[in-house]
């Protein structure tokens, strides 16, 4: 696994716990 993959995913969590932010705060 090179540090680039490792990169992605820690953008995609990262993206994916601002998109759960936004929907509970909109709750």
């Amino acid at each position: 696994f090179g540090s680039e993959y490792g990169l992605v995913t820690l953008a995609a969590f990262v993206l994916l716990l601002v998109v759960n932010h936004g929907l509970v705060a909109q709750l």
